[in-house]
């Protein structure tokens, strides 16, 4: 019996959504299952016949009786991810769906293919979702399958080394100011500094731009001290209250404490872990980032050493692709 796991190739290098895979499919292949490349193109060009035979040279070295693992969504089209689907199951074999995100969740107007993409999930052996949060929403959508992992956090394998950050009265923001409007309004006493490829003109004294950075890079500068930061205008909370944060798993890398809004997806779990700190407001986050001492500051980064002896090695992944694998060939169905 052999594990096969799809990986998906064809994004640009910077693609958040294809670095994530990549990283999944290494630890993968550490583990010894086996690569099946997705790559990402315009599904409109192939054919009926062209695509079916496009994904029977996929799966070309799967046989009867081995686990397979798909990594969804493929960023394809809805249909495609269905399609790939029915060729992974074609001899009979157990799959596991790997959740990274449900597109329909992400953007209000795709909600219309809710439907088309639970049908594809009701058919995997298990499923590995993001939080329960997300779990209890597909269920009332009409999700069945009753065998699921929840991820939790991303973890980011790194063997950068990382200083033994200090309190700093700042804030780390990477992204761009156009998609988060909060970095052009901050007036506060805590200082922003944000990691953007933009050129754009920073009016206050309290916001600093740096260019974009490699993410190892950006990690060795988080490293030195101050706060990571997540942070969605009300409106974007609804999905990031399923998802996880692929940008949590930076910050917890670098080993600084992270500011998130409350209603976070996990935030129980994290907060009991320690390394999060959830705000109401931009104004509270600042507050609380201006007159902590270094003595909570230090009890905070301890914490997060902690969790990222886990995450930088891949052990959250590790274990859930173990317990998925494990789980489906014990199934006494």
């Amino acid at each position: 019996m052999k594990v096969h796991i799809t990986n998906l190739r064809g994004m640009a290098a910077s693609s958040t959504a294809q670095v994530a895979q990549n990283k999944v499919a290494k630890i993968a292949r550490d583990l010894g299952f086996y690569e099946i490349g997705v790559y990402f193109f315009d599904t409109k060009s192939d054919s009926t016949s062209e695509l079916a035979r496009r994904m029977d040279g996929m799966i070309a070295s799967v046989s009867q009786g081995d686990v397979l693992i798909a990594q969804f969504p493929t960023w394809n089209s809805v249909e495609y991810d269905d399609a790939l689907m029915t060729r992974l199951c074609f001899y009979g074999n157990k799959v596991i769906i790997f959740v990274h995100d449900i597109i329909p969740l992400m953007f209000p107007s795709n909600r219309y293919l809710l439907p088309k993409v639970i049908a594809t999930l009701n058919r995997a052996a298990l499923l590995i979702l993001p939080s329960q949060a997300m779990y209890n929403l597909l269920v009332s959508e009409g999700l069945t399958v009753q065998n699921y992992l929840i991820q939790e956090l991303w973890d980011y394998e790194t063997e950068i080394p990382v200083q033994s950050p200090r309190y700093q009265n700042l804030i780390h923001f990477p992204g761009n100011p156009s998609k988060f409007p909060f970095t052009k309004a901050w007036n506060f006493d805590s200082r922003l500094r944000i990691y953007s490829e933009e050129d754009v003109k920073i009016s206050s004294n309290k916001v600093e731009k740096i260019n974009f950075l490699p993410t190892e890079l950006l990690i060795a500068e988080l490293s030195k001290g101050g706060f990571g930061i997540i942070w969605e205008a009300l409106d974007g909370m609804a999905y990031l209250s399923l998802c996880c944060s692929y940008k949590l798993s930076i910050f917890i890398a670098a080993g600084i404490p992270v500011i998130v809004r409350r209603g976070i997806a996990n935030q129980a779990e994290l907060e009991e872990k320690g390394v999060i700190i959830v705000v109401d407001s931009l104004e509270e986050a600042a507050a609380i980032v201006t007159h902590m001492s270094s003595e909570l500051y230090d009890s905070y980064c301890q914490n997060v050493r902690k969790l990222a002896k886990v995450t930088r090695n891949g052990w959250v992944t590790r274990q859930l692709l173990t317990n998925a694998v494990y789980s489906v060939i014990n199934d006494k169905e």
